[in-house]
């Protein structure tokens, strides 16, 4: 994508010397650019919706930004779209990049808004999730003991175990309804629960 935009600087800057036989016009090169950069547009909108956000790696999301923005450098300035193009497809060009610029920016913000919820309350979240069904898991363990000895101290400390995650799920609940905007499923649902679970990060 990127060299497909660089190459138009070249073309402009030739457009006055005969092109070789055969070969597409700039004209034919920026209807060609300005048509990729809009598919790569939407796209990218339709990489960062709330639920591909949410289940996708940060890294990746950042990735797809960043190279719609490289696609955005790489577009001709207006006085060189002006050799080959009317005043009104020049203007078309400026709203194209005015608004893939305004999401890239928005998106960007997303970005950084998901990165510090995944921190503060997502990963959290998921962690107390975990340490709650490791609690749990004790306790049935410990009273399922086929010797008939329950040790009333593994009891004591798994139970004092699941009320502290509980408090922490509690408190943490409605702060991630709020960011996500529905209901906590399960940490398989959150990307970055899954990452940390695989030891990825």
């Amino acid at each position: 994508m990127r060299g497909a935009l660089a190459l138009c600087v070249l073309l402009l800057a030739s457009a006055a010397r005969a092109d070789d036989a055969g070969a597409p016009s700039p004209r034919a090169q920026l209807a060609d650019m300005k048509a990729t950069l809009e598919r790569l547009l939407e796209a990218e909108k339709r990489a960062l919706t709330a639920e591909r956000l949410q289940s996708r790696p940060l890294d990746t999301n950042r990735a797809d930004v960043q190279n719609l923005r490289t696609a955005l450098a790489s577009v001709p300035a207006p006085e060189l779209l002006a050799r080959v193009l009317s005043p009104k497809e020049v203007d078309a060009w400026k709203a194209l990049t005015v608004r893939a610029e305004a999401w890239a920016d928005d998106a960007g913000k997303r970005l950084d808004a998901e990165q510090e919820q995944r921190g503060s309350v997502i990963e959290p979240l998921c962690r107390a999730h975990w340490g709650l069904d490791d609690a749990m898991a004790r306790i049935a363990h410990e009273k399922a003991n086929p010797s008939g000895v329950v040790g009333l101290q593994v009891l004591h400390d798994a139970g004092e175990a699941a009320q502290l995650y509980r408090q922490q799920i509690a408190t943490l609940t409605p702060q991630y309804v709020a960011y996500r905007r529905h209901d906590y499923t399960s940490s398989q649902s959150e990307e970055a629960c899954v990452e940390e679970a695989n030891g990825s990060r």
